[in-house]
C-alpha cells in the first residue's frame, strides 16, 4: 500500500467517528422526540431523550415553567420541551 494510501485511510477513519457519534445522536433524538406526548411527566421525556442539553426555567411572565433544550451540535436543530406542573405543555422542533 502506498503512503498515500496509508494516509488517506487515516485520515478518514479520524474523520468518520465524529460524524457517526453526531448522526446517531441526531438520530436517537428525533426518535425519543417522536415518543414524547403532551402530558407526559419529566420522568419520561428524560427516559425517552435523556438528560437535556439546557434547563431554561421561565419568568413570571410566561406561563411555562421549565424549558428542556436539546440539540446535537453542529447540526442545527434544536428540539424544546415545554413543562407546566412537571407535564409537557408543548414540544416544539426547529
Amino acid at each position: 500500500m502506498s503512503p498515500i494510501l496509508k494516509v488517506a485511510v487515516v485520515v478518514a477513519l479520524i474523520l468518520i467517528g465524529p460524524v457517526m457519534f453526531f448522526g446517531s445522536k441526531d438520530l436517537s433524538l428525533k426518535r425519543g422526540f417522536s415518543k414524547v406526548a403532551i402530558g407526559d411527566t419529566t420522568m419520561v421525556v428524560t427516559a425517552a431523550m435523556g438528560k437535556p442539553e439546557s434547563e431554561v426555567r421561565a419568568g413570571l411572565q410566561s406561563k411555562v415553567e421549565v424549558e428542556y433544550r436539546y440539540s446535537a451540535w453542529p447540526l442545527p436543530t434544536v428540539w424544546s420541551i415545554d413543562f407546566i406542573n412537571d407535564k409537557v405543555a408543548a414540544k416544539t422542533e426547529k
